[in-house]
């Protein structure tokens, strides 16, 4: 039987018709996923076979399928309810069905040479080893306290102060309402989210984990999950990838697509693995819904981790040049984060321990940030000259003489003590501010107007290495998580549905390809 030319996200209801007297109603199977019941309901978003089975009358069905729903055999009694040997021996042959995480226990039902009065499904049931998986939970309140077990269902209550946004997991926002329920699959970080600038999107919601690279042996593995908003139902949902970067969807040239068919009905979650053996492509989860007659896709969000630094807190002075004749020059710095104006600073000299200044020099221009401003003597040498950006005669210092970098007229950070008269030169162990280069350290990450002789390298005299660059490692920085909002479109295709009969035997798909759906 043939229903050609459905709508895409059509309602088809497929119901068993009888057989006459000699057999009866054994099962529907929907693209190889069994489903219970004499009717089966789905919403089209593809080519679809459903498969009505039949018994003869008198016999017990007996299903056996993994934790996909994925039927892996179906063997008959005879009519006293028992099973062949033969049958037996098909279903002690089958391999032990893999799940990510957990060890194969036995099948649910574990004596197959019982008399079977009704049909049955026969599925698998697992085990786990691992009980002490940890959670740090951030603003919420969960339901059970830890440690806990993987598989492990948790339902989580965000309990923060101002307006929450979303719960973010290992990083990657996993809902948008302030209860969660959710599957342990490691030690998880978990943070209600509140006061921040991201606005939800309205409508449903698909998110989705980072890779986990130890499920499943010789897998990648990412779980998904689906918030349906009111009025909305599921057409179809799963994976899509491409080599392509950044937010992809449907309609990206090249896209593949993979669908999961089959979702928890406790935690709304989804999980899909691929090969372990190439790279982790870029992904992102969809959902496909329909509202009456409103069709509509949503992706999960794009976030990415942009490292922002604590700069420096304003300029400072990075490089003092005192070396022969009139090799002589300062180097100011600029890692603030931004371009500045320098028509706020200038450059002072203190000679021979007076307090005040007697050469003052206004600089001019923007300065990068990440660059630098080399003030020098018009007699240095060609390095010098070649790196700098103005000549004054307030290089004109000799190894006791203090300079300070100053903004709007106040002193902000000094090389020398200002008011102090040192003799011939400021010295300490190993170093002299008479005839050498001196670099600020790259540790050194503002300015002072307290002199500290230990914030700077000593280099021998006329060392110019070092002149028209500086180096500054920030102090601490952390990664901000940039959101962008999922995109969605609507579609329209048309699709056809094949229902077949099979009367007595039964065939079985198993879907192989680079994603594979799996149960949590």
């Amino acid at each position: 039987m043939n229903v050609p030319d459905n709508n895409y996200g059509t309602l088809v209801t497929v119901n068993a018709p009888s057989q006459g007297a000699s057999y009866e109603f054994a099962g529907i199977v929907v693209d190889g996923k069994v489903t219970d019941g004499l009717t089966a309901s789905f919403r089209i978003y593809e080519d679809t076979v459903a498969t009505v089975y039949y018994k003869p009358v008198g016999s017990q069905a007996i299903i056996v399928k993994d934790t996909n729903n994925d039927q892996l055999v179906v063997v008959y009694t005879e009519t006293n309810g028992v099973l062949s040997s033969a049958s037996q021996l098909v279903i002690s042959s089958l391999a032990s069905p893999t799940k990510p995480g957990l060890a194969f226990s036995s099948w649910s039902v574990t004596d197959f040479t019982v008399t079977f009065t009704e049909d049955a499904v026969v599925y698998p049931l697992y085990t786990t080893a691992v009980n002490d998986l940890s959670l740090n939970l951030i603003n919420g309140v969960a339901s059970v306290e830890g440690p806990y077990s993987f598989n492990q269902v948790l339902t989580v209550n965000a309990n923060g102060t101002g307006t929450f946004k979303y719960w973010l997991k290992d990083g990657r926002i996993a809902s948008l309402d302030e209860t969660y329920t959710f599957t342990i699959a490691k030690a998880h970080e978990l943070e209600a989210v509140y006061d921040t600038d991201f606005v939800a999107n309205t409508g449903s919601f698909v998110g989705i984990s980072d890779v986990y690279d130890n499920l499943r042996s010789g897998y990648y593995t990412v779980i998904g999950n689906i918030d349906l908003a009111t009025g909305e139902e599921l057409v179809e949902w799963g994976i899509i990838t491409s080599d392509l970067p950044g937010g992809i969807t449907l309609d990206t040239p090249g896209v593949e697509k993979y669908n999961s068919n089959k979702l928890n009905s406790g935690t709304n979650e989804f999980v899909m693995s691929f090969v372990k053996d190439s790279e982790v492509p870029n992904y992102r989860a969809f959902v496909t819904t329909i509202n009456g007659t409103t069709v509509k896709t949503v992706y999960s969000y794009i976030q990415d981790f942009e490292t922002v630094y604590e700069y420096a807190s304003d300029l400072i002075i990075s490089e003092y040049g005192e070396g022969s004749s009139n090799n002589k020059w300062i180097e100011i710095y600029n890692r603030t984060g931004s371009a500045v104006d320098l028509s706020i600073y200038s450059l002072a000299l203190y000679s021979n321990g007076s307090p005040t200044a007697g050469t003052t020099v206004a600089l001019s221009g923007t300065l990068a940030s990440g660059d630098v401003y080399v003030v020098y003597n018009a007699g240095a040498n060609a390095t010098v000259i070649a790196a700098g950006d103005l000549s004054s005669k307030v290089t004109y210092f000799n190894g006791d003489d203090a300079v300070a970098l100053l903004k709007n007229g106040t002193a902000i950070d000094v090389f020398g003590v200002i008011g102090t008269d040192p003799g011939t030169a400021w010295t300490w162990d190993g170093g002299t501010t008479l005839d050498r280069t001196l670099v600020r350290k790259s540790t050194v990450t503002g300015p002072t107007t307290t002199w500290n002789s230990a914030e700077w390298d000593v280099y021998a005299t006329d060392t110019f290495t070092y002149v028209g660059f500086h180096t500054m490692t920030l102090s601490s920085s952390q990664s901000v998580l940039i959101i962008t909002d999922y995109a969605f479109s609507g579609c329209s295709t048309l699709s056809s549905v094949y229902i077949s009969q099979n009367i007595s035997s039964i065939g079985w798909d198993v879907f192989v390809g680079c994603f594979s759906g799996l149960n949590i």
